[in-house]
Parts: C-alpha cells; structure tokens; sequence
C-alpha cells in the first residue's frame, strides 16, 4: 500500500509515544468547556445509579443490538421448480444442426467430445402442437465428461426440429433430463406453466418436450427409458 494511502499510526495505536502525557509532542489536555466533547456513543447514554455503568438514554437503540431479519425467502421461479424437481436427472446437451457432418467436426474440436455414434433417418411418428406428425431426423450421440451431446438434423416432415431450424438456425436446442415415470412429471410441469409441445417414443424409450423456451431459451426434454437406450448411446470411449 502507497504511504500516503496508509492510515497515521496515531489513529491505529492508543499507545503510540507521541500520545502519551508528558511525551514531546503530545496532544495537550483538554480543557473545561460547555461542549460536550465525549464520543457520539458516550452522548446517547446516561449514566445509571450504579457507578461505572450506562443504560440507552430514551428511544435509543440498545448498544450492539441488529435490526430483525424478517424478509421472507422468495419463492422459486416456475422453470427453477422445474429444473430443481429434474435437476439429478440431467444427461444431455442436444443442437439442432443443418450439417451433421461439419457439426460433428465442429464439437469434437470445441468441446472435445468422444467420437460420434450414428443413426440413419427414419420417418417415425410423433405428437406436435397437439397434432400427430411424421418426421426423419438424422442423430449423433457422442460425450463431452459426464455429459452426452446429441446432434439433430432435420431431414423431412414437420416437427419442434424442423420449426427450430427455420426459426433460429443450428444451436443449441434443450437439455435432457432421465426421469422415472414420464406423466407425473408432465401433469406436474403443467402445472408450472410448461406444456408439451412434441413427444414420441422408441420402444419402451419415451419422451416429450416441454414448453419452456421462453423461460429457458432452450426446450426441455423428459425421458422415460427403463431399458437404458440412451446410456447404451453414450458411446463412454476416450477421444482418439
């Protein structure tokens, strides 16, 4: 610290020599006066029958005394009750992508994910806005740590990927979260505010999508899948 930022040592130590009665240079004594020269503390007090001591003069507030703390805890937001409720259960990151080649490339360097599995297009059913719809997706999985990377490219029909891609481009799209038992978990988003917006299934796999882009700017995904697919798909290899 700069000297002149350091504060006197008169100020620090009470018993520095200069201060001290009788020394050279000491403060002189301070003489009789009307005033009222004791400290602001000494000036809101009064002294009490027994010698020695002080009591709070009237309205004062009691020496070390702390205002209450009555401020109630705010309730959690709609999405952050979502996300506490699914939290333990997250497992992706999934993009919607124009290329899934170049995408591929493009993480594998970024993200340092672990090499790609890939499946074909298939036009496969699913429920959208409330519709039944068919859609192909081409699909990557790969890993990046713990978590699992999810490419998905739009190739025919109509869906929440297709409807991303023309709206926003290739990015980021939602998180993955593996839960128990997929209706409760709905009924209850619902509840929050967070509608289905697609939903579908591959074997006992199921999931859906929840509404919460708004909220979130990405969508959430709920997973049902007591045979384990999506682990069987996180291709847990070292990067070569």
């Amino acid at each position: 610290m700069p000297d002149d930022d350091r504060p006197s040592r008169r100020c620090l130590d009470p018993l520095d020599d200069d201060a001290r009665p009788g020394r050279s240079g000491a403060r002189p004594t301070p003489t009789t006066s009307t005033t009222d020269r004791r400290a602001p503390m000494a000036r809101t007090a009064t002294r009490s029958p027994t010698r020695g001591s002080t009591r709070p003069a009237s309205g004062s507030a009691s020496v070390g005394s702390r205002p209450p703390t009555t401020s109630p805890m705010k309730p959690p937001s709609p999405i952050g009750e979502l996300l506490a409720r699914v939290g333990a259960g997250f497992f992706q990151q999934a993009y919607v992508v124009a290329d899934l080649d170049a995408a591929q490339e493009a993480l594998a360097r970024s993200l340092g994910a672990s090499p790609f599995v890939t499946l074909p297009p298939a036009l496969l059913p699913y429920r959208y806005r409330g519709r039944d719809v068919q859609c192909a997706l081409a699909l990557a999985f790969a890993r990046s740590g713990d978590v699992q990377i999810e490419l998905l490219q739009p190739v025919e029909g109509e869906g929440l990927h297709v409807e991303f891609l023309a709206e926003h481009g290739f990015g980021a799209h939602h998180l993955g979260f593996l839960i128990d038992q997929l209706d409760p978990e709905l009924a209850h988003a619902a509840g929050l505010g967070f509608g289905e917006v697609m939903s579908g299934a591959f074997g006992s796999l199921r999931f859906a999508y929840l509404d919460t882009f708004a909220a979130l700017g990405l969508y959430v995904e709920l997973v049902e899948d007591p045979d384990g697919m999506m682990a069987q798909l996180m291709a847990w290899r070292d990067p070569v």
